[in-house]
């Protein structure tokens, strides 16, 4: 209650005084430490008899670190004495790590999902950190976000994590996986990726019960180009954002968009398992909210934008599925031949019933 006030004077309630922390329930003590590295939590225990016990029971596991030079000792010692207690969330940030410190990471993760956690996040920052190959598992796993990892086959499977619906992938390798499974997330967000360059297969991702999707800037600027992935069917989507950047293994070096520019030797067109499949529509045609952005060869951006609502209409093929839209809009900001061919295709084959062009400039 506030102090009541007499005159423009405040008077103080009879009992009333500053709150201290130690004037906090201990559920919420829990939390506030759950925000704290784990060493600095656990040296809380030196604060007073109340705190000595205080840090085994944090909502949390936090881990910040600029590098991890003697933390795996500790981290043992931790992990060993708190056994399986549960966790909402696991936090691991690190700036750079050593080739020795990769089975120790490793081991706290594993440990972490034993500990009934339902987030996980996992940034490396100076260099991708490999993460085994081995499936993660886990029945109350709800979200995970990594960041600058390495994605190797079996980690690729989130099957046996049917509690995950939010997925958060930014600038990891996926180096050799044919196929990435969400089978039960909702909401996904890749960007920054980089797929299979040398190998002569896509990625394909299957997510059959996704909300949200945003796919964007695949593969690196600074890197060897890779290829865009294959979006599975996903017929409950609402809403989509792709944006594909030119520097990637699908761009012809013979600058032609065909995917068909009769020579052999060019590794984008020829050679690759899928490499006539539609990658991006049969995946998003039943979207209801649709965003593409693409960017020319000449480093102007061209955004394709598709707004509209389901029709009951059920055909499979890409393009017929189209028809789910009622509203195209393209915009771009100046008029190509690819815009060309776009109007041409929709009305071709009558995909909307309203069809705008809209040429501005680009922001």
């Amino acid at each position: 209650m506030p102090p009541r006030s007499k005159g423009n004077e405040l008077v103080a309630l009879p009992g009333a005084g500053a709150v201290h922390i130690d004037d906090l329930p201990d559920g919420v003590l829990h939390h506030i430490l759950g925000f704290v590295d784990a060493q600095e939590a656990v040296r809380t225990c030196v604060l007073a008899r109340r705190w000595r016990n205080l840090w085994k029971s944090t909502t949390a596991l936090r881990m910040i670190r600029t590098n991890l030079a003697g933390l795996p000792n500790f981290m043992e010692h931790l992990l060993l004495l708190g056994g399986c207690s549960p966790f909402d969330s696991c936090y691991f940030r690190c700036l750079d790590f050593e080739d020795e410190d990769v089975p120790h990471v490793n081991l706290w993760v594993r440990h972490a999902l034993l500990c009934k956690i339902r987030e996980l996040v996992l940034l490396s920052f100076f260099r991708r950190f490999p993460l085994d190959d081995l499936p993660l598992v886990s029945q109350h796993l709800r979200k995970i976000t990594l960041f600058s990892v390495i994605l190797e086959n079996s980690l690729c499977d989130f099957s046996s994590c049917p509690s995950l619906e939010h997925v958060n992938i930014w600038e990891c390798n996926v180096p050799c996986a044919k196929k990435i499974s969400f089978k039960s997330v909702k909401f996904l967000t890749i960007r920054g990726c980089r797929f299979n360059h040398n190998q002569g297969f896509r990625t394909r991702i299957y997510a059959p019960n996704l909300v949200s999707l945003t796919l964007d800037d695949v593969g690196f600027r600074d890197e060897e180009p890779c290829r865009s992935p294959i979006l599975d069917r996903m017929p409950k989507l609402q809403e989509a954002f792709v944006r594909l950047t030119q520097k990637n293994a699908d761009c012809c070096s013979h600058a032609d968009d065909s995917g068909n520019c009769g020579h052999v030797d060019c590794d984008s067109c020829y050679g690759i398992e899928h490499g006539n499949s539609c990658l991006l529509l049969q995946g998003l045609s039943e979207a209801e909210n649709l965003k593409l952005v693409a960017e020319s060869n000449t480093g102007s951006k061209y955004k394709f934008r598709i707004k509209g609502g389901r029709n009951p209409m059920e055909l499979s093929a890409a393009t017929k599925d189209l028809k789910t839209l009622k509203t195209v809009e393209i915009k771009c900001d100046a008029i190509d031949e690819r815009i060309i061919k776009a109007v041409k295709f929709l009305s071709t084959f009558d995909i909307c019933k309203q069809l705008a062009a809209l040429f501005i400039a680009y922001m």
